[in-house]
């Protein structure tokens, strides 16, 4: 085991997060990203939809999606169903849907060249005095590396948050998702709400001729919760569903609470999802992570003796933004204001006969 760099800057995850604080920091700063993605590992299952806010936050940095990035069907609502008192109604949204692996991989080749790209994995971290010793590992060999500064951008697991900040940990759920063959099935986005079986809601969506069916579970017994989910789907459609291809999970915070929210102290700082800033009523995470790792970016450029203190004032906006969608699931997750809401018709869409 040897030291083989030494990077001031060193960001833990090349997601959206990741790649936005490296691409802000690497005009001034010297800057290293992990991942095992560089070398071809899967990132982790996701939607695939992005929102307004995220189309906006690419706009602002002069982004423009390739159309190969894109698949179909390109929808512009979505049908929130409440599977207990099978409601449901129609409400507006502009999502585009692509396709999530390519949009990542497009987004990381924007990386400026200045930036170190190691693929490895996280394993341990340690402080030492004024620098973090961080041990990696690749295939079966491990190394170390040594930074003044270190990001975690490495989602809801967040090894890197556990690792310094244990006390610290958020509330995570276990997204499941699965993929089946399209088989005739209508392309619709619904977003499922059934309290037997989950205690956020559940998804299905269409790509290209796949249909995925997924949800948020407790983790305790989260595989079994999902398979009673999928079930209540399919009596929903009310036909039949194509064969499965395969299952796909991962942990996602679901921040309700201000204490899943941790941006970091001292050297450390959190971004995106791995900060707890994700959307509790949608697990919309794109749009929180781009912002998040530019404002930390600039914090270093425009207080870099105190870069924490700066981002922390940086991030108000996003936080106020959690703050409504907190108070928004509060709402969406009792059964009478569901029902209220969905019977009011309010900001729906009524289905025209042709």
């Amino acid at each position: 085991m040897s030291t083989l760099l030494d990077a001031e800057i060193m960001i833990v995850g090349a997601g959206p997060a990741g790649v936005t604080a490296a691409r802000t920091l690497a005009p001034s700063h010297q800057v290293a990203i992990i991942d095992p993605v560089f070398a071809g590992a899967k990132t982790k299952p996701c939607g695939g939809l992005l929102s307004e806010a995220a189309q906006a936050s690419l706009a602002s940095f002069g982004l423009t999606l390739p159309l190969d990035l894109l698949v179909t069907p390109q929808c512009f609502a979505v049908r929130v169903v409440d599977l207990e008192t099978r409601r449901s109604a129609l409400y507006p949204r502009t999502y585009t849907n692509l396709d999530r692996r390519r949009f990542d991989d497009w987004l990381r080749a924007t990386l400026p060249d200045g930036v170190e790209k190691i693929s490895a994995r996280l394993s341990d971290i340690v402080e030492e005095d004024d620098h973090y010793v961080l041990t990696l590992r690749e295939q079966d060999e491990e190394r170390l590396v040594r930074c003044r500064y270190i990001v975690g951008a490495d989602g809801g697991g967040s090894l890197t948050r556990r690792r310094l900040f244990p006390e610290r940990r958020p509330h995570l759920l276990t997204a499941v998702q699965a993929h089946y063959d399209l088989d005739g099935a209508k392309p619709e986005y619904a977003c499922y709400y059934d309290r037997r079986v989950t205690p956020a809601f559940g998804w299905s969506l269409a790509k290209d001729d796949a249909l995925i069916i997924g949800g948020a579970f407790s983790r305790e017994h989260s595989g079994e919760a999902f398979s009673r989910f999928e079930a209540n789907v399919f009596r929903h459609f009310g036909y039949r569903i194509g064969e499965r291809r395969f299952t796909e999970a991962c942990p996602v915070v679901w921040g309700r609470n201000g204490p899943d929210v941790f941006l970091g102290v001292g050297r450390a700082f959190f971004i995106g999802e791995a900060a707890g800033l994700i959307s509790p009523s949608s697990f919309e995470g794109i749009s929180f992570a781009l912002e998040s790792g530019y404002l930390l970016g600039r914090s270093f450029t425009e207080l870099p003796d105190l870069p924490d203190r700066r981002y922390q004032r940086a991030v108000a906006p996003l936080l106020r933004k959690l703050f409504v969608r907190r108070a928004k699931t509060s709402v969406l997750a009792s059964r009478l204001m569901r029902e209220f809401v969905i019977r009011s018709g309010l900001d729906q869409v009524n289905p025209k006969d042709l």
